[in-house]
């Protein structure tokens, strides 16, 4: 038996090929004996997806995304170990069509019903910087504003069914809303040498966040009918952050000997979630995580141990931190 299997011609070939280019030109000016300095960017991103038939080379499909972003800002150095300076920027993200409601009858009106989003975020910032210590401490202390615009947020509610076949019904639905969520604070930066032996990271800030609410609020106390806020703050946006670490050398001359460190991070309140309809979950008291350790060196060896987590507290920012960790290292040079 001698079998034959047909060759048939291939309906159908196509070939996916995207490609992006980025562009950034910045330019600086001096003035003023170089005191003062000008800064302005520009960004451009274009994204290119095509889709192509390989039998007869026609494109069969395809987009071109342009997204533009600028920033400019202005530094003055008022003296050899200070500065002051100003940035403001917009930073463009794609654009998308966006269904007003969602969750309704087919047959619904509604559902034809979309708005066109050009998510951006906008930053204004002020700040000082500068040196102290003799040029061994440098800090910084600033005030921000930031609003992420044509955010859209969801927000479960009641309505009527505006379909033919069930005019009138009670349906939930989900609706989209259009806000801008914005934070704003203040914060103060400093890492350096405070001595010979000791050295220090810190950072704290404080900040105030709002977005759009709609529904109730147990927790709060507020209610939609009576007083509702109408912002809330920014779900897992602590009131105010601050950590340090700080390390102290017992190493003499040849930097042989222990090294000293630890550090704390905490944050304040949060608004850890808000289920659609029935209130808030709040984390009303400070957290807070401990970690030390100590590192030991001699000729071109060095040992380190670490402590992470010491009081194995939960953090709960957006998950729960992980539980107390040891961790040893043993280095050298060649």
């Amino acid at each position: 038996f001698n079998g034959r299997v047909a060759n048939l011609p291939r309906a159908s070939y196509t070939e996916n090929d995207s490609y992006s280019v980025g562009l950034f030109l910045q330019q600086d000016v001096a003035l003023l004996n170089k005191r003062l300095l000008l800064t302005g960017g520009l960004r451009s991103d274009k994204d290119v997806f095509e889709t192509r038939n390989k039998l007869n080379g026609l494109r069969t499909a395809g987009s071109r995304q342009t997204l533009n972003s600028w920033r400019v800002g202005a530094t003055y150095k008022v003296s050899p170990g200070l500065s002051i300076y100003a940035v403001n920027s917009l930073q463009n993200d794609t654009p998308s069509s966006v269904a007003r409601a969602t969750r309704l009858t087919p047959g619904d009106p509604r559902l034809n019903s979309f708005f066109s989003v050009s998510p951006g975020t906008e930053l204004k910032e002020i700040g000082v910087k500068g040196e102290a210590l003799g040029g061994r401490l440098s800090f910084t202390v600033n005030y921000w504003q930031m609003a992420k615009k044509d955010l859209v947020i969801t927000f479960t509610s009641t309505t009527t069914s505006q379909a033919p076949s069930d005019f009138g019904v009670p349906i939930n639905i989900a609706e989209n809303f259009k806000y801008d969520g914005k934070s704003k604070g203040f914060e103060f930066t400093a890492y350096g040498a405070v001595s010979d032996r000791l050295s220090v990271i810190a950072n704290y800030t404080v900040m105030d966040t709002s977005q759009l609410f709609k529904g109730q609020a147990n927790s709060e106390g507020w209610n939609v009918a009576t007083n509702n806020p109408g912002t809330i703050p920014l779900r897992f946006a602590p009131e105010w952050t601050g950590n340090a670490f700080v390390k102290y050398s017992l190493r003499d001359a040849r930097r042989h000997g222990w090294e000293l460190k630890g550090g704390v991070t905490a944050i304040g309140k949060v608004l850890a979630s808000l289920a659609s309809g029935h209130g808030f979950a709040y984390i009303p008291d400070p957290q807070y995580s401990l970690d030390a350790g100590a590192s030991y060196a001699w000729g071109r060896f060095q040992a380190d141990f670490m402590v992470t987590n010491l009081t194995e507290q939960p953090f709960l920012i957006t998950r729960d931190q992980a539980p107390r960790t040891y961790r040893f290292s043993l280095s050298t040079r060649f």
